[in-house]
């Protein structure tokens, strides 16, 4: 938080002294928003970027101020800062908290960010059930990176051949079982067909959290070998990882997925079908993780303002996971991906009490089987706690009139809890206790949970309109969250928000 809120400082000052040598775009936006609800529903609070928590009442305020300073040509400087405001009893979050605060070399081709920045965000975003394995669903998460600017020519290829990448370095909070761990990013993108109506694209992603203070390692090394190791997926030594798993294996915990997808293109609408998986190891790198994955069609109109703007449907599916068993005998085999955990990094691919991919892996902060703990009187996450899950999704976004929009999403999952031991300890108490009957295997003293395909409905309902008040232009949003089934129960809950935007220009010479 300091060290964000000092970047902001030089962020402003940094502008401040630029401004009299080009032109200047600032824009700002207020918001007042509330929950109210006996528990939040799930579209309530998942693939919000963070933003809200599970309190039965939740009031914010939110300020964001952006900032585009051209240097010259399609060279700009982008800047954003976003606080928020509100009580909550979330561990993970304070009253008063920078969301965002970042700076940004944009190009022609290339970006280069530092800060706390939302991913960018696309009207199909609003309809999905979220990517794989890095969705809209965490808070942003501290970084510098270089990026191409969406995707970009191959040269000489006069457009029929496009690529587009990223490379980060990323740095996580203490609230963590291993504390402070750093993770390491990149992607790579390529497209084929240009101008033609149909075009093709496959894309790799590779994440990996490494270093960090584990209870059970200590400090691991933060050196340059250990990032190359890192990097390229290899396997540890004795100078680079205290963890002998990391020898054995690889430093670190690794996170991939495949995606792929096929676009058709006319002036009228967009049609896209995807397909995305992920993996941990090289069983699940290498397709043996059988379907596992998320496959989607998306349509999408061009009209202005339309009664049918966009729609999804996507069908997720996490239950094979390369097999139910990892070793036997001391044999090491591939199997038992256990998506979204790691023995290491015991908090997993998770951010403030969220899962950072897709939401329907369940996020820790709703508390399923008291995956919050304390330590050193912090409250941290100790596993996901149910990643084997089938997923059906349908979104819908358009227009009633010009200035009423409806958005709606409707989510059904079945719900199988996890194939790998987890710290549940003795303690068998939960808010599922009605539902569940429990199953405890013993493991090295150990309990965990495989759920008896619990069966969970989620829907969300959104009017927005947009409208003058003395000339003042404010957009009213009005959201109803409804969930039902025997997973996290039946839930019911209103959204309602009023903001305003804006923006003022200036060009010195």
């Amino acid at each position: 938080m300091k060290v964000c809120f000092q970047y902001s400082v030089i962020l402003v000052l940094l502008l401040a002294g630029l401004a009299g040598k080009g032109q200047n775009s600032l824009h700002y936006k207020l918001s007042a928003q509330n929950i109210t609800s006996d528990k939040a529903p799930f579209w309530l609070i998942m693939n919000q970027d963070g933003r809200y928590s599970t309190d039965p009442v939740q009031f914010y305020g939110m300020g964001q101020l952006t900032d585009s300073l051209q240097l010259f040509s399609d060279f700009y400087i982008n800047s954003g800062v976003e606080i928020i405001t509100g009580k909550q009893t979330t561990p993970f979050q304070n009253q008063l908290r920078l969301h965002q605060g970042y700076l940004q070399l944009h190009t022609p081709y290339i970006n280069f960010t530092a800060g706390k920045k939302e991913n960018p965000g696309t009207k199909k975003m609003q309809v999905n059930s979220g990517k794989t394995i890095w969705s809209r669903n965490a808070a942003p998460i501290p970084s510098v990176q270089v990026s191409t600017n969406d995707f970009i020519d191959v040269p000489y290829s006069r457009g029929y051949l496009e690529f587009k990448a990223l490379y980060a370095h990323r740095w996580m909070g203490k609230q963590r079982s291993t504390k402070n761990p750093f993770i390491h990013q990149k992607y790579l993108y390529g497209k084929v067909g240009g101008d033609f109506p149909v075009n093709i694209w496959y894309g790799l992603h590779h994440i990996v959290q490494w270093g960090g203070d584990s209870p059970q390692y200590g400090e691991f090394p933060v050196t340059w070998e250990a990032y190359k190791q890192i990097v390229l997926s290899q396997h540890g030594t004795e100078s680079t990882t205290p963890n002998p798993g990391g020898i054995k294996n690889r430093i670190g915990n690794h996170i991939g997925s495949h995606k792929a997808g096929i676009v058709w293109n006319n002036n009228n609408y967009m049609l896209e079908a995807r397909w995305q998986t992920i993996f941990e190891d090289g069983s699940g790198k290498e397709l043996e993780n059988k379907f596992d994955g998320l496959w989607g069609i998306t349509f999408t109109s061009k009209k202005d303002e339309p009664v049918l703007k966009s729609v999804t449907l996507e069908y997720l599916r996490t239950t094979h996971q390369s097999g139910h068993k990892h070793d036997i005998g001391g044999e090491i085999l591939r199997g038992n991906d256990n998506y979204f955990n790691n023995g290491t990094y015991g908090t997993g691919w998770t951010h403030k009490g969220y899962t950072i991919g897709n939401p329907f892996i369940t996020s820790p902060v709703l508390d399923i089987y008291r995956s919050l703990r304390e330590r050193d009187g912090e409250t941290i996450v100790r596993y996901v706690p149910n990643n084997k899950v089938i997923a059906w999704h349908t979104g819908i976004k358009g227009h009633i009139s010009k200035n009423i929009g409806y958005r709606a999403l409707f989510s059904y999952t079945r719900n199988y809890g996890v194939n790998k031991p987890q710290p549940y300890y003795d303690d068998r108490s939960n808010m599922l206790a009605e539902y569940v009957k429990k199953t405890f295997k013993d493991y090295d003293n150990e309990f965990y949970y495989q759920l008896p395909d619990l069966r969970q409905f989620y829907g969300m309902l959104e009017i927005s309109f947009d409208f003058k008040l003395k000339d003042i232009p404010l957009t009213a949003k009005s959201r109803i969250g409804f969930d039902a089934g025997e997973f996290t129960g039946n839930r019911f809950g209103v959204f309602v928000s009023l903001s305003h935007k804006g923006s003022f220009s200036s060009s010195k010479k």
